[in-house]
């Protein structure tokens, strides 16, 4: 998993910006809560082992996959409970350490508008390195016209040719963004081969006629002929994975889903 996002998200400016990410993340003004909550395992023998926990997952990220600064998170609940512990230890003595409590509220209100759903789509267009500062803000920009576009595909086959079909995309996101929208539209069962997408397998799916959402390159050993229908662009051409994903249908399959599945499964 981790070489395959080194290989596909990993660029010279991921192991500029994952450090400084990391504020983002962790709130701007929750970095000293953070900081004492690190030196307090640090300094406690009985915990330190926890610290260096902490320091190799940091690490490892800055180090290897530099493109994906939020793998970190996982760390924070830790971080945050010893560095909590930490000012209790000194608040009864000190009356400017519970003032100074208020500065993660404050911090959250600031960096609310790069991790919430806040600010106008269009507005994100406009602010440099959203996508890789908070990557599900702009890459869940567009899903429902996404599915609206992957259902007028289906539409658009014979009536006997949708009784055989699946919808198969590349990534889980897209599959994702279908599953939650696609009832609506009475789109088939959505498979993917990405990462744990690919565990749940394709059930009964049929594999009849596949409409391939970004997934045709992926396809094409398996059915006899593909052929590209649309091309997708979300709203405002907001910076996202699904900017220009192709939208096509594949027919003639050379074997069931079942007898190609294994080789349906990737990473990134």
């Amino acid at each position: 998993m981790s070489r395959a996002l080194r290989t596909e998200h990993s660029t010279g400016s991921d192991y500029a910006t994952v450090l400084p990410a990391q504020l983002v993340y962790l709130g701007v003004a929750a970095v000293p809560l953070a900081v004492a909550g690190a030196r307090h395992l640090f300094r406690d023998r009985s915990l330190r082992f926890l610290a260096v926990a902490a320091a190799l997952v940091l690490a490892f990220v800055v180090v290897d996959i530099p493109g994906r600064p939020y793998y970190t998170d996982g760390m924070l609940g830790l971080v945050f409970a010893a560095g909590a512990v930490a000012v209790q230890d000194r608040a009864a003595a000190d009356e400017a350490v519970r003032r100074w409590l208020i500065a993660p509220i404050a911090g959250a209100v600031i960096t609310a508008v790069l991790v919430l759903p806040i600010l106008p789509e269009a507005a994100l267009t406009h602010i440099a390195g959203i996508h890789k500062l908070n990557y599900d803000l702009t890459e869940t920009i567009g899903w429902p016209q996404l599915t609206r576009q992957v259902a007028a595909a289906y539409q658009a086959l014979p009536p006997a040719e949708r009784r055989q079909a699946s919808v198969f995309t590349s990534n889980y996101g897209e599959a994702s963004a279908l599953v939650v929208y696609g009832g609506r539209y009475g789109l088939p069962p959505v498979l993917s081969g990405h990462n744990t997408f690919w565990l749940w397998g394709p059930g009964g799916a049929r594999d009849g006629t596949v409409i391939a959402v970004g997934s045709a390159g992926d396809l094409r050993p398996f059915f006899g002929a593909c052929t590209t229908v649309a091309a997708f662009r979300p709203p405002h051409n907001v910076v996202n994975d699904e900017n220009g994903v192709e939208i096509a249908t594949c027919r003639q399959p050379v074997a069931p889903w079942h007898g190609v599945w294994a080789r349906l499964k990737h990473y990134g």
